[in-house]
């Protein structure tokens, strides 16, 4: 289904949200908690294992093997009170922290590289990077910019000999898709849609060459678990905007503001 938001037209994305809808109804854990409850790991954890005591956990379909991955992912990355992390505030934190580094040090020279390794994983893939998206910057053929699947966003201003990369201090480092709108302005889709390794945190944007990110009107915590399949301008209408999610297709119409929803779920 991911591969599908990463690929595929705009009618097989609203598939895939009709689909999303069936899933999130299946959580029937959830139906007796308060919206504050629903922002607590702990407190979604105890009722998952009330509503679970005394029923089969082998059965197909009901939702018990996917609340486990949740669980495990989120474990370990809650407060001990099991508030989930404000990404904007990791995003603000590493923003302070990433000002203070010389553009020297964030600049990957060309160097002398040889891979050492491995080639080869039990897994069966040739290697361990993954890379969701290639873009070549429409002001420029020389530039070109890649979305890594938990690596960030990476510029070369060379055709590709050279790298460097101001995306270390995002709240979510995994890219999905780049978009590129009027008088300079860039979009990236946070999260990596294709293996979920990292979630979304919105779509974020730059008016500086990618040097600076700032939110949009299209945010949302981890703890949403939520993936943006792909961003999408209008050819000649460089403000209106369309981002696919695992949640609805969303519109901006005023260059990023998303705040006028054309198909919502949840």
């Amino acid at each position: 289904m991911k591969k599908s938001l990463c690929l595929g037209s705009i009618m097989s994305l609203i598939m895939v949200v009709l689909i999303s809808s069936v899933a999130l109804k299946a959580q029937p854990w959830m139906d007796n908690l308060t919206d504050n409850q629903k922002q607590n790991f702990f407190e979604i954890q105890k009722s998952f294992e009330k509503y679970w005591k005394d029923k089969d956990i082998t059965e197909k379909g009901k939702g018990w093997k996917p609340f486990k991955r949740w669980e495990w992912y989120w474990e370990s990355r809650v407060s001990p009170s099991g508030n989930f992390p404000d990404p904007l505030l990791i995003y603000n934190e590493n923003h302070k922290k990433s000002l203070q580094k010389s553009k020297a040090n964030r600049l990957q020279g060309v160097g002398d590289w040889i891979s050492l390794g491995p080639s080869t994983n039990a897994g069966g893939y040739g290697g361990l990077g993954r890379v969701n998206c290639v873009r070549e910057d429409p002001s420029n053929t020389n530039t070109l910019w890649i979305g890594a699947a938990s690596g960030g966003l990476w510029k070369s201003t060379d055709g590709g000999t050279s790298w460097s990369t101001t995306s270390d201090g995002l709240g979510s480092i995994g890219i999905s898709d780049i978009a590129f709108g009027n008088n300079g302005a860039m979009y990236i889709a946070t999260g990596d849609c294709d293996a979920g390794d990292i979630y979304s945190i919105g779509v974020l944007k730059s008016i500086d060459g990618g040097q600076t990110w700032n939110p949009t009107g299209l945010e949302w915590p981890q703890s949403n678990t939520n993936m943006i399949g792909r961003l999408l301008i209008i050819p000649g209408a460089p403000d209106i905007l369309y981002a696919s999610t695992r949640y609805g297709i969303w519109k901006s119409v005023d260059g990023g503001q998303l705040d006028k929803s054309i198909y919502r779920l949840g």
